[in-house]
């Protein structure tokens, strides 16, 4: 398995760069310059310009038409297990030769509703009763594993919570 990680605050606006159309699979670009603020064009070039950036260095010809959609609406290719994430302004994504998944999210405030819906209750507890420094660093990093889980539920074939 290997983490491909981007800073996307480095990357021009999207609708400066038309040469980026031709790096990504069909479609994207498109949907990336009508985002209205330059954080989300950005987000979203830097994922497909890290996702053909990954391909590369794993040596698998990048194509459109190798792609395809699961169940739940993950993307897929014929030869390379990939999952990708973002938040703020990083975006990474993980390869491997199996199905994988991964998450990242910038560190915020434990959110209840969260908890109640996807955590058991001995799951929230452990978080509500951590230090006070240490609620939202507990909240964060179940959820992200929770969700790094849940991107690759159709290879297990069911959806559980923590």
């Amino acid at each position: 398995m290997k983490l491909y990680i981007l800073d996307v605050a480095m990357l021009e606006d999207p609708r400066d760069r038309i040469d980026w159309k031709e790096k990504m699979v069909d479609g994207r670009w498109e949907r990336i310059v009508r985002y209205p603020s330059l954080e989300d064009r950005q987000t979203g070039a830097g994922a497909g310009l890290l996702l053909r950036y990954a391909f590369e260095r794993e040596g698998i010809p990048f194509c459109g038409d190798s792609f395809y959609v699961g169940a739940h609406g993950k993307p897929y290719h014929n030869k390379l297990c990939f999952n990708i994430s973002h938040s703020g302004r990083y975006v990474i994504c993980v390869t491997g030769k199996e199905d994988v998944g991964c998450d990242i999210q910038k560190i915020k405030p434990a959110h209840p509703r969260i908890m109640n819906r996807f955590f058991t209750d001995s799951v929230r507890v452990y978080v509500l009763f951590a230090d006070d420094l240490m609620i939202e660093e507990c909240f964060i990093s179940i959820w992200v594993l929770l969700e790094s889980y849940l991107k690759i539920r159709d290879y297990f074939g069911k959806e559980k919570v923590v």
